[in-house]
């Protein structure tokens, strides 16, 4: 009997799932590029800032990570890659955001969350946490340092 390793965090189960050799894998592969392709595609249709997108899906659905959050965990190239594979293209601004240098949608820094704001091509933190002790922020920055790429 083999023993497996316990992924604790839902956050990090993705990156698993994708890896998949049988039919779940090809499942994941398939809907979470799909999925990324799509809200991708939605900036700026549905809104400016793609966090919002995130922040609807766990709000109004119940999710744990949004789509920008899970494509985080997977790793944005990786996404990139696995969506070229289903046929799929991201829309032009990703492809911006990784030529620019930011290899992911989030960043923790000092305990607070940044995204990637795509109208001025950087890093900025998300509204309304500073009235807020995010404890995971937190832990993350006395984890990794000052600065962690989600």
């Amino acid at each position: 009997m083999e023993l497996t390793k316990t992924i604790d965090k839902p956050i990090d189960r993705f990156r698993v799932l994708v890896k998949g050799k049988d039919k779940a894998g090809d499942f994941y592969r398939k809907n979470f590029t799909a999925m990324f392709a799509y809200v991708s595609n939605r900036v700026p249709e549905i809104t400016d800032d793609f966090y919002k997108i995130d922040d609807a899906m766990k709000a109004g659905f119940g999710w744990e990570n949004g789509p920008f959050e899970i494509w985080d965990a997977i790793g944005v190239q990786k996404g990139i890659e696995l969506m070229e594979a289903e046929g799929l293209k991201p829309a032009a601004w990703v492809l911006d955001m990784i030529a620019s240098g930011n290899t992911s949608f989030y960043t923790v820094k000092e305990g607070a969350t940044y995204f990637y704001n795509i109208a001025i091509k950087s890093q900025v933190k998300v509204p309304g946490q500073d009235s807020f002790i995010i404890l995971n922020n937190i832990r993350e920055s006395k984890k990794y340092g000052a600065t962690v790429v989600r």
